[in-house]
């Protein structure tokens, strides 16, 4: 179920009539647009349960490293990536699943947040995208997150009811109900 409502919001079902509407504020027009479902991807940074590597992380990565050194080995030491390990993947013109059988599963998760941070896109989606960090590094990523890019809408799955805190609302999938809860 969770999975699921998840892709829906991020477009990955065509459904029609669509389920999910997605309101976005335009300042250059200083009005909400409704944003149709084929659109909807491109506002979103989505991180999976299992991420792969694409050819585009490399060219994301150059580009952020390009433009924003410092801002990107921020991230990168904020999401303990081992700069060595990054520095590779950005001299490897042929990134994609053949890097993944070198990187432990903690390793890509951390790679699909930097790449999600890295998209700067105004709504963030995470699918359980700390699952194979240990705790206290998975506390330190999803604080960092909320902290530091409060101004967008994160929708963040996970089944360490830990990590909630962190939230100011929460959406819960109970008996084929969503039901919203607020601090």
């Amino acid at each position: 179920g969770k999975t699921t409502f998840i892709d829906m919001i991020s477009g990955f079902y065509d459904l029609n009539p669509p389920l999910i509407h997605l309101h976005l504020y335009d300042t250059t027009i200083d009005a909400f647009q409704t944003l149709a479902p084929q659109n909807m991807r491109q506002f979103i940074a989505y991180v999976s349960q299992s991420v792969n590597l694409l050819p585009r992380d490399r060219e994301l990565f150059q580009s952020k490293l390009a433009t924003s050194e410092e801002e990107f080995w921020s991230v990168i030491d904020t999401l303990s990536l081992h700069r060595d390990l990054v520095t590779n993947l950005l001299d490897d013109a042929h990134i994609g699943l053949k890097n993944t059988e070198t990187l432990s599963g903690g390793q890509l998760q951390r790679i699909g947040i930097a790449r999600a941070i890295f998209s700067d896109r105004p709504i963030m989606v995470f699918d359980e995208p700390t699952s194979a960090l240990d705790t206290a590094l998975a506390h330190q990523i999803v604080q960092y997150i909320t902290k530091s890019y409060s101004d967008r809408l994160i929708f963040w799955i996970s089944h360490d009811a830990s990590q909630l805190k962190y939230f100011s609302k929460q959406l819960e999938i109970k008996d084929n109900r969503l039901l919203f809860h607020a601090k």
